[in-house]
């Protein structure tokens, strides 16, 4: 994560920005320094409040996430300015749940007679659903302590097969480097801790793993450059159109 130097006491409207994927979430602060914070805190601690913010830190770390000053404004400006930069930014790339600034979601504690309802509807969801009970009489548990689930031979046999194909190494430009016969393989020339990282660039769930593209077929790299140079440059577009305020501001400072 980028640092980002916040003046003291300051109100405004901030974006916390993710490099790999290009999604924005838009916020408002009356202390932006706070603010900033109270976000990465709650990151750390896997609480936060915004799930798709929470899962995104999970998955790609601190470092992925960039916290962002978009503009000063008065306090009493602050709902209407997040508002404005919250309707920019396409469905898509927004880490933002809220279609409104200010909305409240959370927070709200159910009653005593609305859980007993779910608890209702959820013993009628059994009974009159006998395919999802024979679904989850197959699902084998473990003993208490450790993974709550048992893989199946096929399973297994699924992984082994994913893993041991070969795999293609390409710099961030599309020069071919080297070719290897599996994930493991390529994971232990290139001095990564598992294949995870390059199984995940192979099916398209991230862009790049240990600073390189990944492939499993020669022909699917020009594909992937174009995808990561489409997404590159529609999140700088985005960004660059906010911070340009094409829209005048109703009131700021500093």
């Amino acid at each position: 994560m980028k640092r980002t130097r916040i003046p003291k006491g300051k109100s405004g409207i901030y974006s916390i920005t993710s490099f790999i994927k290009g999604r924005i979430y838009i916020g408002s602060a009356v202390n932006l320094r706070e603010r900033k914070i109270d976000h990465f805190a709650s990151l750390k601690k896997g609480n936060h409040h915004n799930a798709y913010l929470q899962n995104h830190y999970n998955k790609y770390g601190k470092k992925d996430l960039q916290f962002s000053i978009v503009e000063f404004c008065l306090k009493e400006n602050l709902i209407q300015r997040e508002q404005y930069y919250i309707d920019q930014i396409p469905k898509k790339l927004k880490f933002n749940i809220a279609k409104k600034a200010n909305s409240v979601m959370f927070g709200r504690n159910h009653s005593k007679q609305a859980i007993k309802k779910q608890r209702k509807a959820r013993k009628v969801f059994w009974k009159t659903h006998p395919e999802y009970r024979e679904k989850m009489k197959g699902v084998r548990r473990r003993k208490k302590g450790n993974s709550p689930f048992h893989p199946s031979k096929e399973h297994l046999q699924k992984i082994k097969e994913a893993v041991s194909k070969p795999v293609y190494q390409y710099d961030l430009h599309g020069n071919f480097i080297a070719k290897y016969e599996s994930q493991k393989e390529a994971a232990l020339q290139t001095g990564m801790k598992s294949s995870g990282g390059i199984s995940m660039c192979v099916n398209n769930k991230v862009k790049t793993a240990g600073g390189y593209i990944w492939v499993n077929n020669k022909s699917c790299i020009n594909i992937k450059l174009n995808t990561n140079n489409k997404s590159k440059n529609q999140s700088t577009l985005l960004m660059s159109c906010i911070l340009k305020r094409k829209q005048p501001r109703l009131s700021s400072i500093g």
